[in-house]
């Protein structure tokens, strides 16, 4: 059976798509991420998403356009051969994460039903 967060918590990169289940796991934790947004989901969100991990120095994005073996194994090859980028990385995605996700919630859903 597929484990989600055992094997995020023992990835040091995360290379994937940029749904937001995924986003909210990788960032829970605080995993750098190379994002490949899905071309054809709707309104783009997916690239949406992954611009947002982008723009905190989080993540770096390819699109699938773009996306060929080289430019995937040069992405990787400068985010580890760096020894500042992978920590600087993961500390700007644990920043993004909602650790409290669950208890907003179920705030939200008890406010919400309260004022029925």
């Amino acid at each position: 059976m597929y484990d989600s967060p055992t094997a995020l918590s023992a990835s040091d990169l995360v290379i994937g798509s940029a749904g937001a289940i995924t986003i909210a796991e990788i960032t829970k934790i605080g995993v750098p991420s190379i994002l490949i947004p899905k071309a054809y989901t709707a309104e783009n969100h997916q690239e949406y998403n992954a611009r947002a991990l982008e723009k905190k120095g989080a993540a770096i994005v390819i699109l699938e356009s773009e996306l060929k073996e080289k430019t995937l194994v040069s992405t990787i090859d400068k985010i580890i051969s760096d020894s500042n980028e992978l920590p600087a990385m993961s500390l700007n995605s644990k920043r993004l994460g909602e650790l409290n996700a669950e208890d907003e919630l179920y705030k939200l859903v008890f406010e919400l039903a309260s004022k029925k």
